[in-house]
């Protein structure tokens, strides 16, 4: 056993000190090994520690992603892992905690994850006592469930007019509720299936807004729509509802589209509206929460998070820890437990015990009054994802976290100023410009006449032309063969560059609608791996790829006509 360890350990170093070069994907040798190594049937007789490990080491590695959690994978919005948190998920594994119950005499796991969760609404300067429900969760997927939940139970009792309706408990009353929302992630679809209000209920009424000023590139919520939508469902509430059923709403909205890096705009606005017709306002914040800590250069843009009454969040994307850990934040532990607390209150072998201590601390008493995970998730039991996130928080800090967010979206900034410049020889368009202000740093006198001059000094901010964040969209543009292979008007333009790009192994992309999608979120891009002077920057390797796949295509890019 302590062989096998050391042979892990030793590939954990190994992978990390070599991760700039690692190759984005497995190659298609290593996939097809380890498929046919996969046993078809359970044999009788098991291969032991021994034969077990050396199978996974031997076959099934090369079959894995090496450089997934590497500085070049674009692919998804999908962080690396910090230092820090892998070695806290080591010892997860090791400790193996179920942090379902808090049994703080027994182990202070549960603590552990309410004081990160305490360190993270400090980093998003959320307020702590407006956001007294609290939880992690194994992704934006099941955060957004939490939140529609609570906005459906929400909406539900505002339309029977009944405050102690619930709808895990009574059913929907008769309501159809109805999810207004700004271009919604596919999980918030998958949401409204599993909480029973329907994917056909989720309503999207994101467009290109026109009516601010002729800059066509703010995308968002009309809020005259939204009004009459919600005025809408109100009235017929009052009129009895259509055939005998009265209808309700939930406005869903996203905080860092995952196309464009786009934030639905004037959230104080959505706000106050849904305040005026009791409506519960959740918001998707998975990645784009952290663009709160660069105000200097997303400008105004993050601002409003604090108004949601359910937040979803990652900690699997942009910060760094291992999969899989969401994060889930709302205003109301009460109603989170009505629904999530398991029927008929905690089963008899999971509640909680007296104390066994002799004397009750401050510290203690705080710490036993943390609530039970399994009454604010799905979940009764499961995994001490918290621990990752507790260390890479105490590691980073909000000066660490702040320099890889402000690292990811000027290195995707960098890359579209790249296409959009004669650098770039014309090969791309950037699909996600948008013209947005920023605040411009000033120099405060240091004389006596310092209080006048700042009682008089005035905001100034700088128009920018860029992407919004850490995702680009981006297309190839018409021109000669090669690359008409990879536009829109080729059948399977878009597609083509995605193939060509990621068959180089030295980044990875997604397709796009009719695009190509980039999202950086990895801690180590733009850093130099482990003092190796020699290695190319990653932005280099990035323009290297981007002109090699038009320059010298592939071979069935170049004898394929266009």
């Amino acid at each position: 056993m302590s062989t096998l360890r050391s042979q892990i350990l030793q590939i954990a170093s190994e992978r990390d000190r070599t991760l700039h070069t690692l190759p984005t994907t497995a190659d298609s040798q290593g996939v097809q090994k380890a498929l046919t190594s996969l046993p078809l049937t359970l044999s009788d007789k098991g291969l032991g520690v021994t034969g077990a490990i050396n199978h996974i080491i031997q076959d099934i590695l090369p079959g894995l992603a090496p450089g997934h959690a590497g500085p070049r994978y674009f692919g998804f919005i999908t962080g690396g892992v910090l230092p820090s948190a892998q070695l806290a998920d080591f010892l997860t594994t090791i400790y193996d905690q179920n942090v379902g119950a808090n049994r703080t005499d027994e182990s202070i796991a549960a603590v552990i994850e309410w004081r990160a969760l305490e360190y993270l609404l400090d980093l998003l300067d959320l307020p702590r006592d407006k956001f007294p429900a609290r939880i992690l969760t194994s992704g934006a997927t099941a955060s957004n469930v939490l939140g529609l939940a609570l906005g459906r139970d929400y909406a539900v009792r505002t339309a029977l007019g009944s405050p102690n309706h619930s709808v895990s408990e009574d059913g929907f009353g008769g309501v159809t509720v109805q999810v207004f929302c700004d271009r919604p992630h596919a999980s918030l679809l998958k949401a409204a299936a599993l909480v029973g209000i329907g994917r056909s209920n989720v309503i999207d009424l994101g467009k290109k807004l026109s009516h601010d000023g002729g800059n066509d590139n703010t995308f968002g919520m009309d809020l005259n729509e939204l009004e009459e939508r919600l005025k809408e469902t109100t009235t017929t509430t009052l009129l009895g509802g259509v055939n005998g059923n009265k209808t309700a709403a939930v406005v869903a909205i996203s905080f860092g589209e995952v196309n464009t890096g786009d934030f639905t705009p004037d959230i104080r606005g959505i706000r106050a509206l849904c305040d005026k017709y009791s409506v519960w306002l959740h918001i998707d914040a998975a990645f784009g929460a952290y663009a709160r800590l660069v105000p200097d250069i997303v400008g105004s843009m993050a601002e409003g998070l604090e108004l949601g009454d359910s937040i979803t969040s990652d900690a699997h994307k942009w910060l760094n820890v291992p999969y899989d850990c969401g994060i889930f934040f709302s205003r109301s532990i009460k109603e989170q437990q009505s629904i999530f607390t398991p029927a008929k209150g905690v089963p008899a072998y999971l509640s909680r015990l007296p104390s066994s201590s002799n004397t009750i601390n401050p510290e203690l008493q705080l710490a036993t009054e943390i609530p039970d995970a399994m009454t604010l998730t799905i979940e009764n039991s499961r995994r001490f994802r918290g621990l990752a996130l507790y260390a890479s928080l105490l590691d980073q800090g909000r000066e660490g976290y702040t320099q890889i967010i402000r690292r990811n979206i000027l290195f995707t900034r960098q890359i579209a100023n790249w296409m959009e410049s004669e650098k770039g020889k014309g090969y791309y368009e950037v699909l996600n410009l948008r013209t947005f202000s920023i605040p411009i740093p000033t120099t405060t006198s240091t004389s006596a006449e310092t209080d006048e001059m700042d009682s008089k000094k005035t905001t100034i901010t700088s128009v920018v032309r860029t992407t919004p964040l850490n995702m680009l969209l981006f297309r190839a543009r018409k021109g000669t063969n090669p690359i008409n292979a990879y536009t829109t008007a080729s059948p399977s333009g878009s597609a083509n560059l995605v193939k060509a790009i990621n068959e180089s192994k030295k980044m990875q992309v997604t397709p796009g609608d009719n695009a190509v999608r980039i999202a950086v979120s990895n801690w180590s891009t733009a850093i130099a791996g482990s003092g190796d002077d020699h290695l190319k920057e990653d932005f280099d390797i990035v323009v290297e790829t981007l002109l090699s796949v038009v320059e010298n295509p592939p071979k069935w890019v170049s004898s394929s006509s266009y």
